[in-house]
């Protein structure tokens, strides 16, 4: 048993030796975090709620993408994973949070992403 985590130890050591000094960590997915499990949060083509609802852009299957969010009311649901691109002082204010997924980019505010 001590060899076996001495082992990963020095496997741990040695593998950190042999990474690139640029080399960068990839950011753990996020998620929408709602005050009431089971609600959902309106996503924006900007940063601030003077922005009308909708995508700012679409990947693949653009169009599917988003007439799925327009049937739902642009909204995305409690729990949702989406990666975070960047955060912007919003017209109302607030720290809004450009979220998304290799399919579709918006805006949500930041207090509804974890």
């Amino acid at each position: 048993m001590v060899w076996r985590s001495l082992f990963l130890v020095a496997s741990l050591i040695v593998s950190t030796l042999f990474l690139p000094l640029n080399a960068t960590a990839i950011p753990a997915p996020h998620r929408i975090c709602t005050r009431a499990p089971g609600s959902q949060v309106t996503v924006r083509t900007g940063p601030g709620t003077s922005h009308a609802p909708g995508l700012v852009m679409v990947g693949s299957g653009g169009k599917k993408v988003d007439d799925f969010f327009r049937r739902n009311n642009y909204t995305i649901a409690d729990g949702e994973q989406v990666s975070v691109f960047s955060s912007a002082r919003g017209t109302d204010g607030q720290t809004w949070k450009k979220v998304g997924t290799n399919q579709w980019v918006a805006w949500v505010r930041g207090d509804f992403v974890c």
